[in-house]
């Protein structure tokens, strides 16, 4: 389950990262008002993803590499959006949401399952 929500938050920040851009590139409001809708869902479904994944494990989810690339991506939506609650920043977006796509994409390709903590730690 954990997996088919971080994939559902990969799409949903592909498609931001695309809103952006044509938001830029026309300039037009309906990628503008899209963008954090999208930036929304895909941060409650990465959330979600990391929630269940800690469940599962028992300890929160960012002592891997995997783990800990996501909860970059999606710290990184975070601040955006409370940044994007105070002023709209199209063109921050055009930034923010490939870096989180791209960060919560290789944290999908090195992902090995959820696994118990290391006795070392």
């Amino acid at each position: 389950m954990e997996l088919g929500l971080l994939r559902l938050a990969i799409a949903l920040y592909l498609a931001g990262t695309v809103a952006a851009l044509v938001g830029i590139a026309v300039r037009q409001d309906l990628p503008r008002t899209l963008l954090p809708r999208l930036l929304w869902a895909g941060f409650v479904a990465h959330g979600l993803s990391i929630a269940v994944r800690s469940w599962t494990v028992g300890h929160m989810a960012v002592t891997t590499f995997d783990e800990a690339l996501s909860f970059l991506a999606l710290l990184l939506i975070a601040v955006f959006l409370m940044v994007q609650l105070r002023r709209p920043l199209v063109a921050l977006g055009a930034v923010v949401s490939p870096l989180a796509f791209g960060l919560t994409l290789a944290s999908d390709a090195v992902y090995r399952g959820a696994r118990p903590l290391p006795p070392v730690l």
